[in-house]
């Protein structure tokens, strides 16, 4: 999926929510699972790039990329989600993020769509196991990432770390 995709995505999202009938949702896989995030807090995808481990960061934390000037920390979603590992379905895209002013890079297996989910049937109930995270999931069990606690949650881990300042430097 290209930028152009990702733009296209956002304005045809933009439309739809203007009804207040659909969200539109980027369909990523992670781990064996479906994931669905926000498409107007996707920013671009991209194959893996190249990426720079910061020492002493949590293995979740992957490192920093460049992307057009700006660099942006890369969350590993299946280490930091705590999913099985597929020696099948290597991680290979990035899904460049942002949420409130912060960027983040969403390491996955593959971006498989963008889909327009009817508002009123997505299940606002939490996925199992991944509470803090979920805003619920779609009839086909599509899990809706919260974006925002997703990022609170990763940013506490590197608090612990004692790498803070680094981090809030490039994010």
């Amino acid at each position: 999926m290209t930028a152009a995709h990702v733009s296209d995505a956002a304005e045809q999202s933009a439309a739809f929510a203007a009804t207040g009938d659909n969200t539109g949702l980027m369909i990523l896989r992670c781990g064996g699972w479906e994931f669905g995030l926000d498409v107007n807090r996707v920013r671009e995808i991209r194959p893996l790039p190249h990426i720079t481990p910061i020492p002493g960061f949590p293995a979740f934390w992957r490192g920093l990329t460049a992307l057009r000037g700006e660099l942006y920390p890369v969350l590993d979603l299946r280490q930091f989600l705590w999913l099985e590992e597929s020696f099948d379905q290597p991680l290979r895209q990035v899904a460049f993020t942002a949420v409130n002013g912060l960027a983040l890079g969403l390491l996955v297996e593959e971006i498989l769509a963008v889909r327009w989910v009817a508002t009123g049937i997505m299940t606002n109930a939490e996925a199992p196991d991944l509470p803090a995270y979920t805003l619920g999931h779609t009839a086909d069990q599509t899990i809706l990432l919260d974006l925002p606690n997703l990022y609170r949650a990763a940013t506490e881990f590197y608090s612990v770390a004692g790498t803070e300042s680094l981090l809030k430097q490039t994010i």
